[in-house]
């Protein structure tokens, strides 16, 4: 399903593409969805064009499942910690310099909204 959504969102055809992409706003509000995402950047066996585009969907949506506000994208704290050793262990192996980007990036947005109160990510707290 989620690679169907992402090969989709890069569909030319203007329909297809934009039925892709409410079909990931949709998918983004499932739990486990930025997981899910994570896992999907990590597997060598999916294309690295949609590696790539799963760490761009993580990386663009990462503030919204750390916000605390009412836009938050439902993850739970014991989710988000999972996430964020998952995507250090994902980041650490990465030898495509594209993703690794994107993965670094996803690390600073986190780190904005968990340093240094719930900054584990590193060891630090």
């Amino acid at each position: 399903m989620l690679q169907d959504i992402l090969i989709n969102t890069y569909n030319p055809d203007p329909v297809a593409r934009n039925q892709a992409e409410a079909a990931l706003e949709q998918y983004l509000h499932n739990s486990g969805a930025f997981y899910s995402l994570l896992d999907f950047t990590k597997a060598q066996d999916i294309s690295r064009d949609l590696r790539l585009a799963a760490s761009i969907v993580t990386k663009n949506k990462a503030r919204s499942y750390w916000r605390t506000d009412e836009e938050v994208l439902p993850i739970s704290s014991e989710e988000k910690e999972t996430c964020k050793a998952l995507l250090l262990e994902i980041l650490l192996v990465e030898t495509d310099t594209a993703i690794r980007g994107m993965l670094a990036e996803t690390v600073r947005t986190i780190a904005e909204f968990d340093f240094p109160a719930r900054c584990v990510l590193f060891g630090l707290t």
